[in-house]
């Protein structure tokens, strides 16, 4: 289904950084990909007018960078789709609101890292995070597109306290390219300005258990991506 042409721009942007990630980099490049993944889903969801702090900047970066986006939303998009109604299940029983919600969160990133950082939790991270600021734009009264900013800002402090040291370590973000690049359905099929989109042959849960071989559940309920 084809979809604003802000995906490869914002590509670019989020990869325009050297291979050789040095410290300071990974954070920059995930901030860019909460950007993409967080207006992915949005979209997907049918919002229009998506919050200010979506805005992409736009950096100077080539095409040899975008693989990386594709990969990352491209794991989102099948978590996301394999468990939806795990998700959906678990944002309801969060009751999350503008009072609740920065601890939720926290009680949600300490679970998730409490044995430590895996390339699957940061996917299930990316994921997780998505799925509130879409509930955030179902409640425009009382959270709405200003809080998806605190959102995104909580993600990026748990990520430069919890994941980006470790990252740096397996390698940069080209670390995450690598382990999971091969297991994003129809990765060769997602092109510019379209949503990545498998074939529905794909979708099949056979072909699913098959293909997502590895995945665990975590102990709030959400299942996550390992095998890293």
């Amino acid at each position: 289904m084809p979809q604003p042409p802000w995906i490869l721009d914002t590509c670019r942007s989020a990869m325009a950084q050297a291979p050789d990630e040095k410290v300071g980099t990974t954070a920059d490049v995930a901030r860019e990909l909460m950007i993409l993944v967080y207006k992915d889903r949005l979209v997907e969801a049918g919002h229009v007018d998506l919050p200010p702090c979506l805005s992409a900047s736009h950096v100077n970066g080539g095409d040899k960078h975008d693989q990386l986006a594709r990969v990352m939303v491209g794991m989102c998009r099948q978590v996301r789709s394999q468990y939806e109604s795990k998700f959906a299940d678990m944002i309801g029983q969060m009751s999350f609101t503008a009072r609740t919600g920065y601890g939720q969160f926290l009680t949600f990133a300490s679970e998730l890292f409490q044995a430590g950082v895996t390339h699957g939790k940061i996917v299930s991270l990316y994921v997780f995070c998505a799925e509130l600021a879409n509930s955030c734009m179902n409640n425009p009264a009382s959270l709405g597109a200003h809080y998806v900013a605190s959102l995104m800002s909580w993600q990026l402090r748990c990520f430069k306290e919890t994941v980006d040291s470790w990252l740096i370590k397996q390698g940069g973000w080209s670390s995450f390219e690598k382990v999971f690049a091969p297991k994003v359905v129809g990765l060769d099929n997602i092109t510019p300005g379209h949503l990545p989109c498998a074939d529905p042959e794909d979708r099949k849960p056979e072909v699913w258990r098959s293909r997502m071989a590895g995945m665990a559940v975590m102990t709030l309920g959400l299942a996550y991506v390992l095998g890293s």
